[in-house]
């Protein structure tokens, strides 16, 4: 089975300078998400012991989308900025993660082992939606300061994402894979060949599938987490790194509908540390 499509994919920027330091943009622009392998692929993963059955669709198409994107950007001392900026995607053939539940299958050939109906997962293509929202960024290092202190600095941004779809016949709900509130917050040090930064994100709950009914659709729980990293050079060559991943040992929570009282799944990562030395030709 082969599928073939031509588009068109246009980019128009505006650029305008309020003052010497003060940008804005305007950038209208379509692009193309096409599926994944795993997404389209034929195969079928069976498991008798939970009756459930996992397919790929062969006949997902590509999402499209029209962006619309407006930015003010106010640049500071010493490379610092802080910007902001609206955006409007309006989404065509989104694809989202699907549960289908009450499905029977033959107790035979493949299927053999299952007994009553079963629940299919799978991937579907919604016929438009849209995501609507704001982003917001600052960065500055503190080179003024006296000392050492000159190496400190800080970044940190947010997105609120407001997006719907019709998920479900004449139910229209927030999109799969899209979290409302999005941020990140980073100190970080740069002098004199040594260079550090500490990292926090959070994350808001999602959709992470669709079910037959929003009572069954698949929650990805809020998430927090840190991160550090440090690297000293001892020259234009040789330098030494240790980096540490999930210091709050942040535990990934699904749930079966959007309250946090009905878990299906946790997944447990721990944290992560690497250390070790680098050479550059």
């Amino acid at each position: 089975m082969g599928h073939s499509y031509n588009n068109f994919f246009p980019t128009v920027q505006l650029r305008y300078e309020f003052a010497e330091s003060l940008i804005g943009r305007a950038v209208y622009s379509k692009t193309i998400a096409r599926p994944g392998f795993n997404q389209l692929t034929t195969s079928t993963l069976i498991d008798p012991s939970s009756d459930s059955v996992t397919q790929g669709n062969p006949n997902l198409k590509p999402t499209t989308s029209d962006n619309f994107d407006l930015s003010l950007e106010y640049y500071l001392d010493n490379g610092g900025i802080a910007s902001a900026g609206v955006f409007d995607k309006e989404l065509s053939n989104y694809i989202i993660n699907k549960e289908e539940q009450g499905v029977t299958f033959p107790n035979n050939g493949l299927f053999a082992g299952f007994t009553g109906a079963a629940k299919v997962y799978t991937f579907a293509n919604i016929n438009s939606a849209h995501a609507r929202g704001i982003e917001l960024n600052y960065q500055q290092k503190f080179s003024t300061l006296p000392g050492w202190l000159a190496g400190f600095g800080v970044g940190a941004n947010y997105t609120y994402v407001d997006s719907s779809g019709e998920i479900r016949p004449g139910d229209h709900s927030q999109l799969p894979s899209t979290s409302r509130n999005t941020g990140n917050f980073m100190v970080f040090y740069d002098l004199g060949g040594f260079s550090a930064n500490l990292g926090a994100y959070y994350v808001s709950k999602d959709i992470f599938g669709v079910g037959s009914s929003s009572a069954t659709d698949i929650w990805s729980q809020p998430r927090f987490s840190l991160d550090l990293g440090a690297t000293y050079a001892f020259d234009d060559q040789w330098s030494v790194f240790f980096n540490a991943k999930n210091l709050t040992n942040t535990r990934l929570k699904f749930t079966e509908g959007p309250a946090a009282d009905r878990p299906i799944q946790r997944e447990f990562y721990g944290q992560t540390y690497m250390a070790g030395v680098r050479f550059k030709l």
